[in-house]
């Protein structure tokens, strides 16, 4: 029990510093603003090697191959502004009334490229005859309300990309039409990147950071697994993989940028790589060896998804399937695209579940607040058995506290002996030494996962609760929800039963709410609704143990043996 404690008190600690290393101590980068459609040194991704983007000259300016071209494709959620230069997705406005900004309303913008050309969705061609330099020359050939054509010709080929609105949410169709225009065969492996800028002011942020709409990490779906990694790790050293890539994307805690290739053979080999550079961070699929005859195209269709991480919305992805070119052979890969991955939460076969039922609950009583009070008491009662058996081992335990001390006062020098009349001790009286452990660290895996669903749930994002609370994503601005969760923090361990050390416990029921208040200050206030409902019917349950466990005091064991 004892070193129980100590390892409590040191983590508690550990983390107390760090909170004030990061929250008051450690510098805070300045903010690095450059204008949009500024002639600012661009990162080249249109060829396949990241070794060779990172170091790419920069982009030539507008005079060379005309003036961006900005065209617009406007959605009931979204508008998407796409560039001439390089035929990419300049910017994403999130029109919902629940991610406008500001005083004025404006809608959240998810990608901030300065032009074109470090925008998301450029294409290049490896191992050809040919390549898309990063100066291409991309000319609207078509443009209507809901669709817009761009294209350009390099050495007789023709690359076409359509961006098309789509009728589900937050989605773009791209097709990207390569023609062959010589009289030889043309064997090629398309390439398409997608990039995000990290937000200068909201680097570094940390566990205790409150950051939205800034690219966090480059992420890439490939042989079953999520492979995730954040833009200072890849600023050290690239990642790369090879084998069944289902999507790349720009990720951060609430919003994606994503694309979804088209239907691969089973046997086919992707590559996925990853590096970044100036907080921008780069992830580039390179598609399998595709041949084109003379005279013929092929169209690679992708699925585009730039908005919130909305489960049911990402789960509804799929792919397209490639037309034109040589068939593929083999069976193909079907399936969902598993988008869904990209929410990045802890325990994810217990924080689905979870985030199902917060929904369910949202959808009868309307409120998100109240949806996790309901969702903790669920919680609490499927872990109630557990968390039963571990009080109830604490409060016998503390009941052989006195008897535990005089054992250790008569074979405190023989550590031996000491164990064995102790596990004698606990057998007489019917406690188990794991009762107190096991049932906690069973229950640990659902608590977790219940803390990493209401941290990544966009749901909760700008969303109300009551009073003065209208953002559950946000930390509470007037810090009421943690100092009352401090205050039933030290209630509670008042409650709980003494220890063999009644003053370490003592020093502990002041120090850890004082702390963890301290942490929740800066955590969301979901979060903080979540921690106090949970302590409230900790309380309760503290409560009926201490009124069930009332009985006397079993008699010491040595005085028993001295008046035999």
């Amino acid at each position: 029990m004892e070193n129980r404690k100590n390892l409590i008190i040191a983590v508690v600690l550990c983390v107390g510093i760090l909170l004030v290393w990061e929250r008051f101590i450690m510098p805070k980068p300045q903010p690095v603003e450059a204008p949009r459609g500024s002639n600012a040194t661009a990162v080249a991704t249109n060829n396949a090697q990241p070794s060779a983007a990172l170091a790419a000259p920069a982009a030539p300016s507008g005079s060379e191959r005309g003036k961006e071209e900005i065209v617009s494709l406007d959605t009931p959620d979204a508008t998407f502004d796409l560039s001439s230069w390089g035929a990419s997705l300049l910017a994403v406005h999130l029109k919902t009334e629940k991610f406008r900004t500001g005083g004025k309303g404006e809608p959240l913008e998810i990608i901030r490229a300065r032009t074109g050309d470090e925008a998301p969705f450029s294409v290049g061609i490896a191992n050809a005859a040919f390549s898309i330099p990063a100066n291409a020359k991309w000319t609207v050939v078509s443009k209507a309300a809901d669709r817009v054509a761009f294209a350009t010709e390099i050495n007789g080929n023709t690359i076409t990309k359509t961006f098309s609105a789509s009728a589900e949410r937050y989605r773009l169709r791209l097709e990207v039409a390569v023609k062959n225009g010589t009289a030889a065969p043309l064997s090629h492996q398309l390439t398409i990147a997608v990039s995000g800028q990290q937000d200068a002011a909201k680097k570094g942020g940390g566990m205790f950071s409150y950051a939205v709409a800034s690219v966090e990490e480059m992420v890439c779906h490939v042989n079953g697994k999520v492979e995730r990694h954040d833009l200072d790790n890849l600023k050290k050293e690239a990642f790369a993989a090879e084998g069944m890539v289902r999507w790349i994307a720009a990720d951060e805690r609430f919003f994606t940028v994503a694309a979804v290739p088209p239907l691969q053979p089973a046997q086919s080999s992707s590559k996925c790589q990853q590096q970044a550079s100036n907080d921008r961070g780069h992830a580039t699929l390179t598609l399998p060896t595709q041949t084109i005859k003379a005279g013929e195209s092929l169209t690679y269709p992708f699925e585009i998804y730039a908005g919130p991480k909305y489960s049911e919305l990402l789960s509804a992805v799929a792919p397209g399937v490639i037309s034109g070119g040589t068939p593929a052979t083999g069976p193909m890969v079907e399936g969902d695209a598993e988008l869904d991955r990209s929410v990045n939460v802890t325990f994810a076969f217990l924080s689905r579940p979870m985030m199902a039922t917060l929904k369910a609950f949202h959808k009868v009583i309307g409120n998100w607040g109240l949806s996790i009070i309901l969702l903790t008491l669920l919680v609490k009662l499927i872990t109630f058995y557990p968390a039963h058996k571990a009080l109830l081992s604490g409060k016998r335990m503390a009941k052989l506290a006195p008897k535990i001390a005089e054992l250790k006062e008569k074979y405190g020098n023989d550590r031996e002996r000491l164990g064995r009349e102790t596990m004698a001790l606990y057998k007489s009286q019917g406690v188990n030494v794991l009762g107190g452990c096991l049932p906690s660290l069973i229950q640990m895996p659902i608590w977790i996962a219940l803390y990493s669903t209401l941290s990544y749930s966009v749901e909760l994002y700008r969303s109300a609760f009551v009073g003065y609370i209208h953002d559950l994503s946000a930390p509470d601005p007037y810090y009421i929800l943690p100092l009352v969760m401090g205050v039933t923090m030290f209630i509670q361990m008042r409650m709980a039963p003494a220890g063999t050390d009644p003053q370490q416990q003592k020093i502990m029921s002041i120090m850890m709410p004082i702390m963890f208040t301290g942490f929740q200050i800066f955590l969301p206030a979901g979060l903080a609704v979540y921690v106090l409902t949970n302590y409230l019917l900790g309380i309760v349950h503290q409560m009926v143990i201490n009124r069930l466990e009332r009985g006397p005091v079993p008699p010491s064991p040595l005085k028993a043996a001295k008046a035999t």
